[in-house]
């Protein structure tokens, strides 16, 4: 077994553990690729020859397959139940500013809140989205 298998085999097993830990579909077809250059391994010992087929046919996977699987293995996000706040009213405990969270209170609860711009204790703001432990934030509009 020359040097260069063992190399490829290494890729293999790299790329196979790193996609098995983030689940993107980007390394899996490296991972193929190294494989169709550890088979090109039994036949050359050119390295240059061997890299060159293992980016060329990762590239193709990751640009022609990769959407379809994206596509087919896509896991649905699971609503939880605070995600029943978003697109609710709360109302503004402490200001708000871009560069400082503050806090709101909806549904009778107290979330700290981040928002675009300065608002102020009192305002009536719409709940966008929940980001990690706070809710982002903006400011209704009058009518």
């Amino acid at each position: 077994m020359s040097d260069l298998t063992i190399i490829w085999i290494a890729v293999i097993i790299v790329m196979l553990i790193i996609e098995a830990y983030t689940c993107n579909l980007v390394t899996i077809w490296v991972a193929l690729g190294a494989v169709l250059a550890l088979i090109l391994s039994a036949f050359t010992d050119s390295f240059p020859a061997q890299l060159i087929v293992c980016l060329v046919a990762s590239i193709i996977l990751i640009v022609f397959t990769r959407p379809f699987a994206k596509k087919y293995l896509k896991v649905k996000r699971e609503k939880v139940n605070l995600d029943v706040v978003v697109g609710k009213t709360a109302i503004v405990q402490e200001r708000i500013t871009p560069t400082e969270r503050g806090r709101v209170k909806v549904d009778g609860k107290s979330w700290a809140a981040i928002a675009e711009e300065e608002i102020e204790e009192g305002a009536k703001v719409e709940v966008l989205a929940i980001d990690g432990v706070k809710l982002v934030v903006r400011k209704e509009e009058e009518k």
